[in-house]
């Protein structure tokens, strides 16, 4: 049906409306994105531990995310604002690079992770190498294209694979050489963490056939220093009770434990 001009005057001024509160949210959207560039050059140069308790970090999350926000709401008014769309695009692929940016560098500081302990040294590399993984994930999820974040995930996910595989290697050998020495329960941590690292590399690769091999060798040892362990704990115990039982009879011959009658007050009086 075909508009009275009431009608049209009042699509039009609607149109209007809708085109001034689209320019708005996008001078908003802008506004935050500048706000989250400005706290981000603020954190350049920091430590990862500074960046994370510096409030600029605070702030270059909360201006970003309220960016992406903004942008969301004006395509909700405008949907076939072709030009919104692409500056949206463009900032979503922008924040994809950054993630990605940091991911590169999260790996760079896994491969120099030191420690004298070779352990910490390796849970260090882990942790990084962690971060780096989520990283790749958001910058997959603001722009599933982006063809370098998928090969610097494939990077990281084989570096954990090995990360993972070193650290069970390392615990299997230490615990079944404790356990060797009749030191069943000081075997059990480390018995369990190679357990839990070979299994956290199968999950990056099932198809790993020196792990599966290496965790069913583990897990019996791990299966047997229980076992073993469970036996010293009752030898314990039964030493304690054997130990108990003897004491008594003689705290008894001494006369301790005995009950001394108190005086009848009655009677003195």
């Amino acid at each position: 049906a075909e508009l009275n001009s009431d009608n049209k005057e009042t699509a039009a001024k609607l149109a209007e409306t809708k085109e001034l509160y689209t320019e708005t949210l996008i001078e908003l959207a802008r506004d935050y994105r500048e706000k989250s560039e400005k706290a981000a050059a603020r954190l350049e140069g920091l430590t990862a531990k500074k960046r994370k308790k510096d409030k600029a970090n605070w702030e270059e999350r909360k201006n970003r995310n309220e960016a992406n926000n903004t942008y969301q709401r004006a395509l909700e008014v405008s949907p076939d604002n072709a030009e919104l769309l692409a500056e949206y695009q463009d900032y979503r692929k922008e924040q994809s690079n950054s993630q990605l940016d940091e991911a590169i560098k999260n790996v760079e500081l896994a491969d120099k992770a030191t420690d004298k302990d070779r352990f910490k040294k390796l849970e260090k590399k882990q942790k990084l190498l962690d971060t780096a993984l989520k990283q790749t994930d958001k910058a997959l999820a603001l722009d599933e294209t982006n063809k370098r974040a998928e090969e610097i995930k494939e990077e990281v996910i084989s570096k954990l694979e090995e990360t993972h595989l070193e650290k069970a290697d390392g615990h299997k050998k230490r615990g079944e050489a404790i356990a060797e020495k009749n030191k069943p329960t000081a075997a059990l941590n480390d018995l369990t963490a190679a357990v839990d690292n070979y299994q956290k590399a199968l999950d990056i690769n099932p198809d790993n056939a020196e792990a599966k091999d290496n965790l069913a060798e583990v897990e019996k040892s791990l299966a047997k220093a229980f076992v073993e362990a469970g036996k010293e704990e009752m030898k314990k115990a039964d030493q304690l009770a054997e130990k108990s039982s003897t004491e008594q009879p003689k705290n008894a011959e001494n006369g301790e434990g005995e009950v001394k009658p108190s005086a009848d007050v009655s009677v003195l009086l």
